[in-house]
């Protein structure tokens, strides 16, 4: 399996967060934030157009509408087609009508609609556009939490913040005074916020980083699989025979095996090659040691109000 398909990225992102325990009533960190950009603002506009257009036909047959829309882009004869027109806007616009009228759900926009001509959109320059609104805010997430637990950091005392990748534990460092460093710390522990953090650095981090190697990631979503459908950590468990085994002697593998197959969450077509993906990867880890790769613990500093990526002096 690739990193980029089925494989180690995309297994965890659809099953990943299946058995987390949402606690959002402590929760007040969160790894994304709403961010109105010109994506958003174009998938505004196209669901307001489509919605008009769909209303034009709701009262209809599904056969008189579906005939009732191609006319619209592809019959010059017919009191609704719509002039000026270039042939792809058409073919886009009419499977994009088409799609709608089938299933009402709208979550991209239609780039060659005529409404959009002149109008270009960096994906890349949205995209740090969302990461810098993130920040903005998960900044400000931060201070709400000191300033509701009364926890006052000195100007200009800079803080690092680690976070363990088994639990979401966030341990700061940078102060002497104990007291207030565990008041820090219980006071960003609550709920999940852990957790959104984590999520936070490692979508921020440089491709380079050097806290989120290839070999890196790959062993922590391995750690969080495991732990996900047996609740072991296998940084604690021996290896005999090039497998992984319990303290009671268990394969760690069969458990996990039982796991997945016992998964509700997880859809019957893909449990075969997610069972065999991080198959492979446990037998990977029994043969070379699982020390020989450290664990994804995410660092970032803390200054002044405002967190400061580790990668960037």
């Amino acid at each position: 399996m690739k990193i980029d398909g089925i494989g180690i990225s995309s297994a965890y992102n659809n099953y990943g967060k299946s058995n987390i325990n949402e606690d959002t009533s402590k929760t007040e960190i969160k790894s994304r934030n709403k961010y109105y950009g010109k994506e958003a603002w174009m998938v505004e506009k196209t669901k307001e157009k489509y919605d008009r257009l769909y209303n034009e036909t709701k009262h209809m047959g599904v056969e008189e509408r579906r005939k009732y829309i191609y006319k619209r882009y592809f019959d010059p004869s017919a009191p609704h087609y719509v002039q000026g027109m270039t042939d792809k806007e058409r073919q886009n616009c009419w499977h994009f009508e088409r799609d709608y009228e089938q299933h009402r759900l709208i979550s991209n926009f239609c780039l060659y609609d005529p409404m959009f001509r002149g109008i270009t959109v960096n994906g890349l320059v949205e995209s740090e556009k969302q990461k810098l609104h993130n920040r903005n805010m998960i900044n400000q997430q931060i201070q709400n939490i000191l300033d509701k637990n009364n926890i006052t950091i000195p100007q200009g005392q800079r803080l690092s913040f680690s976070i363990d990748p088994f639990n979401y534990i966030i341990t700061v460092e940078g102060l002497e005074d104990e007291k207030t460093k565990n008041l820090i710390e219980a006071a960003l522990n609550e709920g999940n916020n852990g957790r959104e953090l984590f999520y936070h650095i490692s979508q921020t981090l440089k491709a380079d980083s050097p806290q989120k190697t290839e070999e890196i990631y790959e062993k922590y979503l391995l750690m969080r699989e495991i732990k996900k459908y047996t609740g072991l950590n296998i940084n604690e468990l021996e290896v005999k025979n090039g497998k992984f085994i319990t303290e009671d002697g268990r394969d760690l593998m069969d458990i996990y095996r039982n796991g997945v197959k016992n998964a509700k969450y997880v859809d019957d077509y893909h449990k075969g090659s997610v069972i065999s993906f991080y198959g492979s990867l446990l037998n990977k880890y029994a043969q070379k040691g699982i020390d020989s790769v450290p664990d994804m613990i995410l660092k970032i500093d803390w200054q002044d109000g405002r967190l400061i990526d580790k990668d960037v002096y």
